[in-house]
């Protein structure tokens, strides 16, 4: 087997046993004062102030989409503000109605993971979990603003043929036909999370829905944390599992008849299953300073895979750094 193929297996072990513990542990529940989201950051964040701690390293996220690289990680921030039942979670804004140590019942608004993927500066490619796009010299799409893909034919005219290497994922031509202007929005997904909090991890459910008319579907998501604590370093493992609606899938990996020169290549995406393992290690210099290393795996559902604009079966995303808390 190869080595790459064991290292994953080793982060999914970890994470599928993180996840008997819990269950194990369900009995005890945690005397903590931590609520909302921030137990598994072993992050109290006092009402009215604002965390924020930055990691600077190297770092990449695999880039599902055949046509577009890889996005590069080389800063990534992780910011929380709570006021009242009124909180901000890197990219999740959510208004609590049930806040104790041991569980929490919140309404929140965020943005689709997916549309990250046509822009590097998308805030889930520099933060820690999904969140709002920033400007900067190039500037980032509005909400609902076209992001274009690279695939519209040269200015001179003449064929276009971009690479295609689908490996064994799907039996596919090795020549792409003509892309024309392919455009994806980002959209606000709204709905409600559920987190049950226990001494040894944490469980995290959440329903959410397009609010912008985008995608116009809809997402489950179910997740299971772990932290190990050791003497000088902690690890934080996570299992995950997210299914996506056949409308929020189609619209950012379906592909309609107008978009291409080959009817063969029209695609629509049914709704379906990813699941994904994270583990992330931290090791503190000082009360300020930690070094850090993440990794996580995310496999694709199959729907996805079959779409003619992915070439991979899995993603896999990865930091090493150092990270300071101001």
């Amino acid at each position: 087997m190869p080595d790459f193929n064991r290292f994953i297996l080793f982060y999914l072990g970890i994470s599928i046993l993180s996840v008997l513990m819990i269950a194990q542990a369900n009995a005890s529940q945690s005397d903590s004062s931590c609520t909302v989201a921030s137990y598994i950051d072993d992050l109290c964040v006092e009402d009215g102030q604002f965390e924020l701690s930055v990691a600077l390293g190297y770092g990449r996220k695999q880039n599902p989409y055949q046509y577009r690289d890889d996005i590069p990680l080389v800063v990534l921030a992780d910011f929380n503000f709570y006021y009242g039942n009124w909180f901000i979670d890197n990219g999740t804004v959510g208004y609590s109605f049930r806040d104790t140590p041991h569980s929490s019942f919140n309404v929140i608004a965020n943005l689709a993971d997916d549309s990250a993927y046509f822009h590097q500066w998308h805030l889930s490619n520099v933060t820690t979990s999904q969140s709002v796009s920033t400007p900067d010299e190039t500037q980032s799409p509005d909400v609902g603003e076209p992001v274009e893909d690279d695939l519209s034919p040269p200015a001179s005219g003449g064929g276009f043929t971009p690479p295609i290497n689908k490996g064994d994922s799907i039996d596919q031509p090795t020549v792409t036909p003509l892309m024309l202007d392919i455009e994806r929005k980002i959209a606000i997904n709204m709905g409600v999370e559920y987190n049950r909090f226990y001494e040894h991890g944490a469980y995290h459910i959440r329903l959410t829905h397009d609010v912008s008319g985008v995608h116009k579907g809809y997402g489950l998501a179910a997740e299971a944390s772990y932290p190990w604590a050791f003497t000088h370093l902690k690890l934080i493992s996570k299992l995950g599992l997210h299914y996506k609606s056949d409308n929020w899938l189609d619209y950012y990996y379906g592909i309609n008849d107008d978009e291409t020169n080959d009817p063969r290549y029209v695609y629509q995406a049914a709704g379906g299953f990813s699941a994904f393992a994270e583990m992330t290690a931290i090791y503190p210099i000082n009360s300020n300073w930690s070094l850090i290393s993440n990794f996580k795996i995310e496999r694709l559902s199959q729907d996805v895979v079959d779409s003619p604009l992915v070439n991979r079966k899995s993603l896999t995303k990865w930091f090493t750094g150092v990270s300071y808390h101001f």
